[in-house]
Order: C-alpha cells, then structure tokens, then sequence
C-alpha cells in the first residue's frame, strides 16, 4: 500500500507515522496517545498498525508500529524505528540510503532543498499537494508546512 502523501525519512521523530488510514495493511485502535511536535504542539495518535511501502525496482520496507495520527501533515519514518527493525540509514549529501544488516539498498530518499529527505518514489514535487492546517500561521507552522526550514529562510 502506499499514500498519495510522500514519505519522510526523520531522524527526529520516535514512531513512523501517517495521517492516512489507507496506508495500513493492519491497524488496530489504541487509546488517544498524545504526539507532540517540534513547535510544542500535540496531536492525538488514534490506531497502530504496519505500513508496507513499495519502493523502487520491486522492493518493499515495512514500517512496523506506525501511529495513526489523522492530523498530521505529513507521513514519517522514523530513523530510530529502522534501526530497532536491524535497517541502517546513511546519508550522503542529498541522498539517504535505508539498508539492510546485509548492506543492500531497498529504498532511498532526497533531500529537497535544505529541508527533510523524502523517499525515493513519493517526490512531493510530481504532484500538487495541500496541507492544511487549523492552526493559526505562526514562525514555528510555516516551519513544519515548509518541510523544516530554517527560521531565517522563513523570514
């Protein structure tokens, strides 16, 4: 299964995560579990599940107790989360590289402009898209709207 959303690789969030409820291939409800982002504010996790992605040349990367989080803007994968499922991430300049313990490459990411690494096959640029938010549009949204610019780009 895959969103219509890109994938981010993030060495910063703890939970892969997708607001798209389409992209589990199991998913079990959970009590409202707070996620909190780096402006500070929260966002309710509602369900946990497996997301399996399909990446390029036929290869596939599984992400295992993903949150459902239905406000999110965008879709996560966590560099913590690889690395307790025996994947290695690298990044080299631009690109990222997710391997297996074997060393072998099953998926890649770019990194667009100064921002996130987005996985190789979900470029947000190949398509218009639109994120929406209820939050009124402070410093700290247009730096998660942006991919995670710099303040100073923002401004």
């Amino acid at each position: 299964m895959c969103t219509q959303l890109p994938y981010c690789i993030d060495s910063g969030c703890t939970s892969h995560c997708s607001p798209v409820q389409s992209d589990f291939i199991n998913l079990m409800p959970i009590p409202h579990r707070v996620v909190c982002g780096m402006n500070g504010r929260a966002i309710p996790a509602i369900g946990i599940g497996t997301i399996k992605l399909r990446c390029r040349k036929g290869r596939r990367i599984v992400l295992k107790n993903a949150l459902l989080v239905p406000d999110a803007i965008l879709c996560l994968i966590s560099i913590g989360k690889l690395a307790d499922d025996a994947l290695t991430t690298t990044f080299e300049g631009s690109i990222c590289h997710i391997c297996k313990s074997s060393g072998k490459t099953i998926a890649d990411g770019t990194r667009k402009g100064q921002g996130l690494y987005y996985l190789a096959g979900s470029d947000p640029k190949s398509d218009e898209w639109a994120f929406i938010s209820h939050a009124s549009p402070d410093l700290a949204n247009w730096h998660i709207c942006l991919g995670h610019i710099n303040y100073t780009s923002i401004i």
